[in-house]
């Protein structure tokens, strides 16, 4: 209230004051610019002068407010596009749990850029291509799932591994293994993959050194890793017989250090396995055809 008896009193003073300067002289104004001149009273340059001001004052409020209008809508397009990009991402997911790839991947490259967790998408994405058997879009996609999201290599080379184990890119998903347990040495995953292309290739020496860590991780139940174990083993004696076989052709009194050197690496509990003594070569010495005998501390 005493503010608004404040603003009417100065009013009253501004116009009584403009009043008795109108009253004593007029004043003049004139302004030259180039070819224009403009001449008025001096109230009137003052009036003048004021609503100028005043206009410029309206127009940087106007655009203030627009520019907080601006964001308001781009905000609200923006929530927009979020929501769309899920809906879309749940579409493609669900077009990938039915087999329809083409839709799939479309949906969810589509969504990728205002998904939530474009890393997801991008590596869907991925596997709907695999399926549909373009392999160099597969490797884009993973491409741009790592870009995605910082620290996504892990699962961006996993999901690669076994795409190409699914292809039968046995060298390929060997070196991406090969890379990931460099980064991370006990991976189980890691280490799980490891072993089915150590499998697939029949590379059984490499396995053999694989074993170990398989049992130190617990990455396959014990009956698993057993049968592993035997068949590892058995197949390096088959590649040592046939190693024996053909140095006895060329040389009968050839050497089997490196025989014995294998036999004693072999597992004890393999050596009194009897499918393991009974695949015994021929050519191996007539101690390593059965089983030795437990030391008496073999029971501590």
């Amino acid at each position: 209230m005493i503010r608004l008896l404040l603003i009417v009193l100065l009013a009253l003073l501004i116009g009584t004051g403009l009043s008795m300067g109108l009253q004593y002289d007029l004043g003049y104004i004139r302004i030259s610019l180039g070819h224009y001149l403009i001449e008025t009273n001096f109230w009137v340059g003052v009036a003048l002068l004021v609503a100028l001001v005043a206009l410029i004052m309206v127009s940087v409020g106007l655009f203030r407010r627009f520019r907080q209008s601006t964001g308001v809508v781009a905000g609200w397009l923006a929530r927009g596009n979020e929501r769309r990009a899920r809906r879309r991402t749940t579409q493609g997911l669900l077009a990938l749990a039915e087999g329809n790839w083409p839709r799939a991947r479309k949906l969810l490259t589509s969504s990728a850029n205002n998904a939530d967790t474009p890393l997801i998408n991008y590596l869907a994405a991925a596997q709907a291509s695999f399926e549909s058997g373009d392999h160099e879009a597969v490797d884009e996609l993973l491409r741009l799932a790592f870009e995605s999201t910082p620290g996504s290599d892990m699962a961006v080379g996993i999901t690669q591994a076994q795409l190409q184990l699914a292809g039968n890119r046995l060298e390929q998903a060997l070196a991406t293994l090969v890379r990931l347990r460099k980064q991370s040495p006990h991976h189980p995953f890691v280490l799980k993959l490891l072993k089915n292309t150590y499998l697939r290739l029949e590379a059984w020496r490499e396995l053999s050194k694989l074993l170990p860590e398989l049992r130190k991780r617990n990455v396959l139940p014990d009956e698993e890793l057993h049968d592993l174990q035997r068949l590892v083993w058995h197949n390096l004696l088959e590649d040592a017989a046939e190693d024996c076989r053909r140095q006895r052709k060329e040389d009968p009194n050839a050497s089997l250090e490196p025989l014995t050197r294998l036999w004693d690496a072999l597992p004890g509990f393999l050596r009194r396995d009897e499918h393991t003594i009974r695949t015994t070569p021929d050519c191996w010495p007539t101690w390593a055809k059965r089983p030795r005998p437990k030391p008496c501390y073999a029971r501590y």
